[in-house]
């Protein structure tokens, strides 16, 4: 697999966390629903009589009842800010999972936040330059003097209808990248054509990463869209797996989720970089 890889020693945290990945599935789904629309016995987006809501707090609304995977198991300790439980399962010490999980991302636990929708969360950090990657939502997409707050100049949009907000504005230095990945339905057919599809965004991304510049990848809730991409950033960076990037970025944000026919794209992506890793065979 092309990229950036895994620092030595880091051990296989992001396969061996996902069953705490799972745990924050109800949150993701319950969020994520309200993000694409009602439906029945669901809240809707938007509220009769009350047009000022904000996504944030209706998503809020929605979430309400959702079970946090870290609120869920009593008498945590905290690992540098961060929530972490010490049980163990089967021989398995989940404290020792998630520290090497934040050491294969390259991650300091105490920016990482615990709760299940945030504006942005960050999924790694380039080992060498220490530049942050995050996934972000509308609201970080729109609010300039957050991206300032943590350093972020570059954008990608992952959407085809979300304006680049800062592009015009009078003082701004952040540079975007449109990167409409639901076009793989109609782009991707092979493995080698899911690789093409993304290498012009992950060129963009990690020349960014090398130079020390903070990036940030968003769509409308910075879930589905823009979760996908944080997902196959994380294959491509970090070394992983599919099914080990998914839970990883769960981790970090609980409101990724690569639906639909996302989650083919990552499995033509792994199948497309593994060939290209594996040692030609010659004389066959």
């Amino acid at each position: 697999m092309s990229g950036l890889r895994a620092p030595p020693g880091s051990g296989s945290g992001g396969s061996r966390s996902s069953s705490r990945g799972r745990m924050g599935q109800t949150t993701a789904a319950t969020v994520g629903r309200a993000m694409v629309g009602a439906k029945r016995g669901e809240l809707p987006l938007r509220r009769a009589g009350n047009p000022n809501d904000r996504l944030e707090e209706l998503l809020g609304k929605a979430a309400i009842h959702a079970i946090s995977p870290w609120k869920a198991m009593p008498s945590k300790p905290k690992l540098n800010g961060y929530f972490v439980t010490q049980t163990t399962n089967h021989g398995l010490d989940f404290d020792e999972e998630a520290k090497k999980l934040w050491a294969r991302l390259n991650l300091d636990p105490s920016v990482i936040s615990s709760g299940p929708y945030n504006a942005m969360d960050a999924l790694w950090q380039h080992p060498e330059s220490r530049a942050v990657f995050y996934v972000g939502n509308q609201t970080a997409a729109s609010n300039l003097a957050l991206l300032r707050q943590n350093g972020v100049t570059h954008v990608v949009n992952c959407t085809d209808n979300m304006p680049n907000y800062h592009e015009n504005t009078s003082g701004s230095l952040i540079k975007y990248y449109r990167f409409d990945i639901s076009r793989f339905h109609r782009l991707v057919r092979s493995d080698a054509d899911a690789a093409r599809f993304v290498q012009p965004m992950l060129e963009w991304v990690g020349a960014a990463l090398a130079s020390g510049e903070n990036v940030m990848v968003h769509c409308l809730a910075g879930a589905h869209r823009a979760g996908t991409t944080g997902c196959i950033c994380l294959m491509h960076f970090a070394g992983l797996s599919a099914k080990e990037a998914v839970p990883a970025a769960k981790r970090c944000r609980p409101i990724i989720d690569p639906i639909g026919d996302f989650p083919e794209l990552l499995a033509k992506l792994e199948r497309s970089w593994r060939r290209k890793s594996e040692p030609a065979i010659f004389g066959a």
